[in-house]
């Protein structure tokens, strides 16, 4: 992600990624739920729901 993809996301003018792309990017960051969350409402999108069993599981160390 560029700066200039950023600055325009913040304005609210860039293109708005698909749900579908943004989940496998916060997976590939390893992200954790709330950094994952602020991708989603960063990309214009609700934060999954958090408590299902894959999350809990990719938690446990």
């Amino acid at each position: 992600m560029s700066t200039n993809y950023c600055a325009r996301r913040e304005r609210e003018r860039g293109p708005h990624p698909s749900e579908q792309m943004i989940a496998p990017i916060a997976q590939g960051l390893h992200l954790s739920l709330d950094e994952r969350d602020h991708l989603f409402r960063f990309a214009g999108h609700r934060p999954p729901v958090r408590g299902g069993a894959r999350e809990t599981l990719r938690q446990m160390p």
